[in-house]
């Protein structure tokens, strides 16, 4: 009998196996990866909820919520540093703390009454204003975020991403 057939056969099917291998680890290494800045946003949408019920649920007093919020964002940002750019905006219309990092030098600005430079400069920072209205805007570089205070005690962030020459922002 003439095996020669199978030979060509089973080699054939041989490579067509480590050519499908070697393609489907080449797809898998190239993937599109994910940036991790939506998981970010839903951790502190959780934790900055659970922060503001904590602080009513106890009856703090604005000095105290005001120190368990810095406590909280200095933690996450210690916790977060050099993941991404992050800012937060916290506290009441008439007494707000902007603080958060960012990884490269970059100017923000408070927009209320009167536009107030916060920092220029890379790293963390911590910068209590007087809003005088409840409409506001943090500029950032050469963008601006709206927020409404409202009555009562307030918490936003801001978190900027660069991943793969794509640029993610999250606001809340």
């Amino acid at each position: 009998m003439n095996k020669g057939g199978q030979f060509y056969l089973i080699s054939a099917i041989a490579l067509a196996a480590i050519l499908i291998g070697i393609i489907s680890i080449s797809n898998y290494i190239g993937g599109s990866s994910s940036p991790g800045i939506y998981d970010a946003e839903q951790e502190l949408r959780i934790e900055g909820r659970s922060v503001i019920e904590y602080s009513l649920y106890n009856s703090q007093s604005y000095e105290n919520f005001h120190t368990t919020i810095l406590n909280f964002t200095g933690s996450y940002v210690a916790e977060n540093l050099g993941e991404r750019d992050i800012y937060f905006l916290f506290g009441t219309p008439t007494n707000i703390t902007v603080t958060g990092y960012q990884e490269e030098d970059n100017s923000i600005i408070f927009g209320g009454v009167a536009n107030t430079t916060i920092t220029t400069e890379s790293g963390r920072f911590t910068k209590n204003l007087n809003p005088g209205e409840s409409d506001v805007v943090l500029y950032i570089g050469e963008r601006g975020y709206d927020f409404e205070l409202t009555t009562g005690r307030n918490i936003y962030f801001i978190l900027h991403e660069e991943l793969n020459s794509n640029e993610y922002v999250v606001k809340w």
